[in-house]
């Protein structure tokens, strides 16, 4: 008797003995604790399939349309919890603008936001299939050390560059074809100049300039670089974290 009634039980259950409250932003999960399994199972295997897509190809048109099959599976849970819920039912288009209009204010427009100060996919000026997560807070409240990844402005304004960053303003700097020193003391970094020997360079830094070694491959870690050269400090965007295409080269920066 007992068993029955609970059996009862769990097949009545549904948006009038447990209303979604915040479950609603789980795509899926209403529907699971209503005993929905199917229409579950497919909206959340659809937002988790497509949210993962997506996160993995991020920086693509691959990557950003996934992103956008799951905000509209996301949607459509969603909708589909607003009309189980309402009485009387709001029609078949109000449920999808409302969900649409609050997720995408409240979760997915945030989210994005964030993405775009601290992940935003850039790439280098001469690099058309390579992509960098950047960090454009990074530099904010304090100036990038040397040996940090640094993601500026090209001089002619016509591009982005991606280099490590040798030296400050007010940096002594010597280069020669043995060794590059900053302060006296040797780095690892071996820049070679466009004719492919070292040059003889003595220097200090100016004030508001940085001293920069572009990688000229950018594969091949921190002991490649193309010449120096100065930007100022105002063009540095921000700290590239981590390389994003081509996939097979992705990998974090140090």
């Amino acid at each position: 008797m007992a068993s029955a009634l609970r059996k009862r039980e769990a097949r009545s259950c549904g948006p009038a003995e447990q209303p979604a409250g915040f479950r609603i932003l789980i795509p899926g999960y209403p529907q699971w604790l209503w005993r929905q399994r199917e229409r579950s199972a497919a909206l959340a295997g659809t937002y988790a399939a497509a949210m993962a897509v997506g996160l993995f190809a991020w920086g693509s048109r691959i990557g950003l349309a996934m992103i956008v099959l799951a905000f509209l599976a996301h949607v459509s849970s969603a909708a589909d919890v607003i009309r189980q819920g309402a009485f009387p039912g709001f029609g078949r288009w109000v449920p999808s603008i409302s969900a649409s209009f609050g997720l995408g204010l409240g979760c997915y427009a945030p989210a994005l936001a964030l993405a775009s100060v601290l992940a935003w996919p850039e790439r280098p000026i001469g690099a058309d299939h390579e992509r960098y997560a950047i960090n454009r807070w990074a530099f904010l409240r304090a100036d990038p050390e040397p040996g940090d990844w640094v993601f500026y402005h090209t001089s002619d304004g016509g591009g982005f560059g991606l280099g490590r960053l040798v030296a400050r303003a007010g940096h002594s700097v010597e280069w020669s074809p043995n060794s590059l020193q900053v302060d006296g003391q040797v780095l690892a970094l071996t820049p070679s100049a466009p004719d492919g020997e070292p040059l003889e360079l003595s220097m200090t830094i100016p004030d508001d300039q940085i001293l920069v070694a572009p990688m000229a491959d950018r594969t091949a870690g921190a002991t490649s670089s193309s010449g120096l050269i100065l930007v100022p400090r105002s063009g540095v965007i921000g700290r590239p974290w981590a390389r994003l295409y081509p996939v097979w080269t992705r990998r974090l920066l140090f």
